[in-house]
């Protein structure tokens, strides 16, 4: 996070989330939001369904939102608006033309088919493939709200929860399918294997916790699971452990499928994790794990590989959160113009 000194000199900036119901996008944006160490308002995002059109059509506009909120259409305007996916662009690119140009536009990722010349910044993962431009902050994985110097309070906070399954303490991190790829009943299957496995021959225990596009391929995953355990299905009452199971656990396993989920993955010098099956995995999913494992931050997870206690758990990485640089890139932006 940025320390004192750079807080002084733009304490006095506003700054507005645009905030969809992407979780991962608003990870991101709440995550830079954190490290650039401001207060900050949120717009929230409701879409309707011209949303769907490319952005080439919509413009600088609202017409892809149900109602936009009147309070932030007529000053005082933020100094700075941060958002990401390509359906939030539109919204920040009205937003910045009724402030007659005075609100600066921090875009996460490079929302497709948009003209991009109202933006000041864009945060672009550097397994993109995207052309060098003075706009472009090139960063590794996702932006997160997780940073090295919460580990002891979530640790103080969750570990009592903790206390009665045995160590080492293995985070299970599960996604599921996404738009192109099918997280399938075989694959949840060889992971329930993998890990138990791995917890048993370790003598310690999975922590898991299930996301959004888990569904119904939860069931049948945690039914397999065969090593002592404390889970969290997503949608569970109570609060959700999954930044507790991070910060308590000796080591991490997380499914390949979420840039999000492998980059706050990375967020302590645990070791990390990554279960990619090929038929799961996109190219762009490819690129992020091949830079994680280049980089020593993380390391395959599959059936090939046998795992010893000391291999599995005996390593460590520099913690990642790339929330640091995109914060320290806007400082850049306000202070310099550049």
């Amino acid at each position: 996070m940025l320390n004192k000194n750079n807080l002084s000199t733009i304490s006095h900036l506003k700054v507005l989330l645009l905030l969809d119901n992407r979780h991962g996008h608003r990870s991101q944006c709440i995550g830079v939001a954190e490290a650039l160490g401001l207060p900050f308002q949120v717009m929230e995002l409701d879409y309707n369904f011209i949303s769907s059109l490319p952005n080439y059509l919509l413009g600088a506009s609202f017409i892809g939102i149900k109602r936009p909120k009147v309070k932030f259409l007529t000053g005082p305007f933020p100094d700075i608006i941060i958002s990401a996916g390509r359906r939030t662009a539109p919204v920040a690119q009205k937003l910045k033309k009724i402030s007659n140009n005075f609100t600066k536009l921090v875009q996460i990722m490079v929302p497709t088919s948009t003209n991009l010349k109202l933006f000041d910044l864009i945060a672009v993962p550097s397994h993109d493939l995207v052309n060098e431009s003075v706009k472009i902050v090139k960063i590794q994985g996702a932006p997160h709200r997780l940073f090295p110097q919460m580990q002891g309070f979530l640790q103080k906070k969750w570990l009592p929860y903790l206390s009665d399954i045995p160590t080492p303490r293995i985070a299970l991190l599960v996604g599921g399918s996404t738009k192109n790829r099918i997280f399938s009943l075989k694959m949840a299957n060889e992971l329930a294997n993998l890990s138990s496995n791995i917890a048993r021959n370790t003598g310690g225990s999975l922590l898991i916790a299930t996301s959004p596009r888990t569904g119904i391929v939860a069931e049948y995953f945690i039914n397999k699971i065969t090593a002592p355990a404390k889970t969290f299905k997503w949608g569970n009452p109570g609060e959700n452990p999954y930044q507790g199971f991070l910060a308590v656990a000796d080591a991490i396993i997380v499914t390949g499928d979420s840039m999000s989920m492998c980059s706050e993955a990375c967020f302590s010098k645990k070791p990390v994790y990554i279960y990619a099956p090929r038929k799961l995995i996109t190219q762009k999913h490819k690129r992020l794990h091949d830079e994680l494992f280049s980089l020593g931050l993380a390391k395959p997870f599959s059936r090939s590989t046998i795992y010893s206690k000391k291999s599995f758990l005996n390593w460590t990485h520099p913690p990642l959160n790339s929330a640091i640089k995109v914060a320290s890139a806007i400082h850049k932006l306000v202070t310099e113009g550049k």
